[in-house]
């Protein structure tokens, strides 16, 4: 649980206080930050159910995404840092409208406020792992809670890496999903667990060459591997869906065949 309670002064019915943490290399800092509830769906006779407009696939979006001239430049800018050390972040609207560019540290950016944003990108550098992290999944959580009960599905985080590794992730779990929190304690647990894992699937004599690449440095089916064991750790599973998007541009869903190992799907 958090370790205090939140500051006053917001009303609780107009949006929700959020308990985040992130990393900024010397260790996990955590905040409160407010969040105004997106707007939801009114039925204008009262009462009765009512229905949703249809929506788009985890493909449909991220193609669209990408394809988008809003968030291209700002995409490209985080691919070209991603060698120059530190990282740097990005957010984004729902018509792709960026944010400012949010300067990082060593290994972490701090997204801040994310209120009004459907999600957002930063990259990685070449000492870092090329995959999202544990505070990754936990802060693609409080994106999707944002976004409101009828348009929880269109929180997504990615990531660019400086050996040319890209992936997006997705929100794929209902809103109650979305109203889970990880403690202090939570991620600092699985931070460890997600360094153990890696050094394990890295292990030449555990699994060969299997998850490695010839200099020894962890490939694309290491760290998805890495995705899917350590989000099995968070209670995630189906949760959060995977995309890898190769140097062309195109976009593959990353599942698991029936012996648990990664295989990607090419998005149609």
């Amino acid at each position: 649980n958090p370790p205090s309670n939140p500051p006053a002064g917001q009303s609780s019915g107009g949006g929700r206080w959020i308990f985040h943490c992130y990393d900024d290399g010397n260790g996990l800092k955590c905040y409160w930050f407010w969040v105004k509830f997106a707007n939801r769906l009114v039925n204008p006779c009262g009462g009765g159910n009512v229905v949703a407009p249809p929506q788009k696939t985890p493909c449909q979006k991220t193609k669209e995404m990408l394809e988008n001239p809003k968030t291209k430049p700002a995409i490209s800018f985080l691919k070209a840092n991603s060698a120059a050390g530190g990282e740097k972040g990005v957010m984004f609207k729902a018509d792709g409208t960026p944010s400012a560019i949010i300067q990082g540290g060593d290994h972490s950016v701090n997204f801040g406020d994310i209120s009004g944003y459907q999600g957002g990108y930063h990259n990685h550098t070449p000492k870092g792992t090329p995959m999202f992290s544990p505070g990754d999944f936990d802060l693609l959580l409080s994106f999707a809670f944002v976004q409101g009960n009828l348009n929880v599905s269109n929180a997504y985080l990615g990531m660019v890496a400086p050996n040319g590794m890209h992936y997006v992730i997705r929100f794929n779990g209902s809103y109650n999903d979305a109203s889970a929190t990880f403690s202090d304690t939570d991620l600092k647990k699985y931070r460890r667990d997600y360094r153990e894992i890696k050094k394990n699937l890295m292990d030449p004599e555990k699994n060969g060459s299997n998850y490695i690449n010839a200099d020894g440095s962890i490939n694309n089916k290491g760290v998805e591997k890495l995705f899917f064991e350590i989000t099995q750790n968070m209670n995630l599973s189906n949760k959060i869906s995977l995309q890898r998007i190769e140097n062309d541009g195109n976009v593959q869903s990353v599942n698991l065949d029936s012996n648990n190992q990664p295989i990607p799907v090419p998005c149609s």
